[in-house]
């Protein structure tokens, strides 16, 4: 009997670890570490706006890596973010507004994540985009 509580009592701890890593690291684990070398935005049907001043991608890649997880559903994008990083990867990321009035959602790699709409909308314009020009409903 103390083995089985034993192994159950492991097993717990490892499960509840892995949910706490998959929590705790986010969308950081799937966005590349190194240097981006070109960002572009698009919302909705409007022409493509880039980023071109490296303080500014890092800032809007600083934002995005501070993405929790959030359910999946099926709701469709409202604009795309296609990153290029200086190695030659490329990430390619669908987004839109939440559906709670007070986040923006993000997804990657089959996964969506959820950020502050402040923290979104301050990030944006700080890389120089109107902020209008995001929905947010």
């Amino acid at each position: 009997m103390p083995r089985r509580r034993t192994f159950l009592l492991l097993t717990a701890c490892v499960v509840g670890l892995g949910v706490w890593w998959y929590r705790a690291t986010g969308s950081a684990r799937l966005i590349p570490d190194g240097p981006p070398k070109s960002i572009t935005v698009q919302v909705y049907d409007e022409p493509a706006m880039a980023i071109s001043n490296l303080n500014s991608m890092r800032s809007v890649l600083k934002m995005f890596r501070a993405g929790r997880p959030a359910k999946q559903h099926n709701c469709a994008s409202r604009g795309k973010i296609e990153i290029q990083f200086a190695d030659g990867e490329n990430l390619s990321m669908g987004f839109g507004p939440g559906h709670d009035g007070s986040s923006y959602e993000f997804g990657m790699k089959g996964h969506v994540f959820t950020i502050d709409l402040s923290r979104f909308m301050n990030s944006m314009q700080t890389a120089g985009f109107e902020a209008k020009k995001f929905p947010t409903e």
